[in-house]
């Protein structure tokens, strides 16, 4: 009876969401711009290989509880970095440990693989959505059981 209570115990509880907003408040992104260089320093053209690393704090009401870091790779130029089309790999450094999730970006509300983590999320695995908001994206983590 004890043997039994305790895989019971260690059975998956279900799906878990995770929500967090993205602060603005701290927010990093650097651009490492491939040849052909782009000349516009408003708004640069986008090439093949061009990057974009990123930093975004997450919050949890107004306290900050991680950060997602990562890089996306262009991999279908257009014009711009918004309009073209980007393997991103990238992570959410929480309390307890990482999600590692990743992807490709085609503009609009991005939909990624949770690939897998760390810690308390050793194994993870389901989908990441941000969507814009007022007041900034709001980053859903589903992970499966």
């Amino acid at each position: 009876l004890t043997a039994g209570a305790a895989v019971a115990a260690a059975a998956p509880a279900g799906t878990r969401t995770l929500s967090f907003r993205e602060s603005d408040a701290g927010s990093r992104f650097h651009i490492i711009d491939e040849a052909p260089m782009s000349t516009s320093h408003a708004e640069p053209t986008a090439s093949l290989g061009d990057q974009v690393v990123l930093t975004i704090p997450l919050l949890k009401g107004k306290r900050v509880v991680g950060a997602i870091h990562g890089t996306c790779m262009i991999t279908a130029p257009r014009r711009t970095f918004e309009d073209s089309t980007s393997l991103c790999r990238t992570a959410a450094v929480l309390r307890g440990g990482q999600i590692v999730f990743e992807g490709v970006l085609r503009g609009g509300t991005p939909t990624f693989a949770i690939t897998g983590g760390t810690g308390a999320y050793a194994g993870a695995r389901g989908t990441f959505t941000s969507r814009e908001q007022r007041g900034g994206a709001v980053d859903t983590f589903v992970l499966l059981p």
